[in-house]
């Protein structure tokens, strides 16, 4: 039978279409290996660092897991010793081994957060230390409160004008609110705190505001976050803060170790007002050491920031700014209150310019202006 040519413009045979198809699939599956196994169920990164890489296929770099961890067979010592060699489940962020609790001030892991629980047979079941309170342990979805419709109300524990200690305090912009359904239970916001820009006057609406739970829900929304423990706040500015501030700080909050509430209000030898005063049966175990030390209107800093000029070396160290005047040595603080953070303006208007509202737990507040108009 007689070979017949073929011309090279000719149309493909159906045998070289096939090749071409079958060549054309093979070279997309191989070139997109990872994303083929996928499809079909197989992680890519295990079988490349098993199996793949020892016959010369797929790609050298292992990637990483679900947990952001290296594949197991090519995980080191150093890795072990950063992140721990124990499972890691999705949905948590977790670097202590299930089943243990990080001990505060116990190495690296009193630094890493915990979502687990310990739940114990007995009656008392404690949280998991995270490394974010001194002692019960605060876990990272503690501080987020969805509170829905039932948003909490103030309590006053203890006042006497410009100076008192409230619980459920939010700030919302620069503001704080007391929340309360009944307002004859709550001091007048006058004897609480004064005006941001005249100190001999009462607060500004946008200082200090008072709702309904009602009015709350609408103006807060249904979540919060929330700021743990005890905060003293120092509501004074700089050119109003007195030697004073630290003791009368100190004498407000001792005032909470009156222990169980009574019906009838109770004054302390100094004058303070104890709205929930104790019985002399036994002492409160919830009075907690402050955690944090704030002053809304009082800089980190009373000298300006002088910036390098052009000829000079950007690079340069800038001359050491004098810190701000807020009624003690600065260093006094972090000698009797070496646990408590220092908190100025500009952190305040960090949490101002985050737009979201914030829930003190306990506040114990201090207003030279307030405590004046009072006598």
């Amino acid at each position: 039978m007689p070979v017949m040519s073929r011309h090279w413009t000719a149309p493909p045979t159906r045998r070289e279409l096939t090749l071409l198809l079958f060549s054309l699939t093979v070279f997309m599956l191989s070139y997109n290996l990872e994303t083929s196994l996928g499809l079909v169920g197989v992680n890519p990164q295990k079988l490349s660092a098993s199996y793949l890489s020892t016959i010369g296929i797929g790609s050298k770099d292992p990637g990483f897991d679900a947990d952001g961890r290296r594949p197991a067979p090519y995980r080191d010592a150093l890795e072990d010793l950063i992140v721990g060699s124990w499972e890691w489940r999705d949905g948590e962020v977790s670097g202590v081994p299930r089943g243990h609790s990080a001990q505060s001030g116990s190495g690296r892991d009193a630094m890493v957060y915990n979502f687990g629980r310990t739940k114990g047979k007995g009656k008392r079941a404690e949280h998991d230390h995270g490394g974010v309170s001194l002692s019960t342990g605060v876990t990272v979805k503690d501080q987020f409160v969805r509170w829905g419709k039932d948003v909490p109300q103030t309590k006053v524990l203890a006042h006497t004008p410009g100076y008192t200690v409230l619980e459920n305090v939010v700030t919302v912009n620069g503001t704080l609110f007391v929340v309360a359904d009944d307002w004859t239970k709550v001091p007048k916001l006058g004897d609480i705190a004064s005006s941001s820009l005249d100190p001999s006057r009462p607060p500004r609406i946008q200082d200090w505001h008072i709702l309904t739970t009602k009015d709350a829900q609408d103006w807060f929304g249904p979540y919060a976050a929330k700021i743990h423990g005890t905060s003293w706040l120092a509501l004074d500015n700089a050119g109003h803060q007195d030697p004073y501030l630290l003791l009368s700080l100190f004498r407000t909050h001792s005032a909470l170790l009156s222990a169980q509430p009574s019906p009838s209000p109770f004054f302390s030898s100094s004058g303070l007002r104890i709205i929930s005063p104790s019985s002399a049966h036994s002492l409160p175990h919830d009075v907690p050491a402050p955690l944090r030390l704030i002053f809304p209107h009082v800089p980190t800093f009373s000298t300006p920031h002088i910036p390098p000029r052009p000829e000079e070396d950007q690079k340069k160290h800038p001359q050491p700014r004098e810190r701000s005047y807020f009624g003690a040595h600065p260093l006094l603080p972090k000698a009797v209150l070496p646990t408590a953070g220092l908190w100025f303006e500009e952190d305040w208007a960090d949490l101002k310019e985050m737009h979201v509202p914030f829930v003190f737990d306990r506040v114990v507040i201090a207003d030279r202006g307030a405590a004046e108009r009072g006598r």
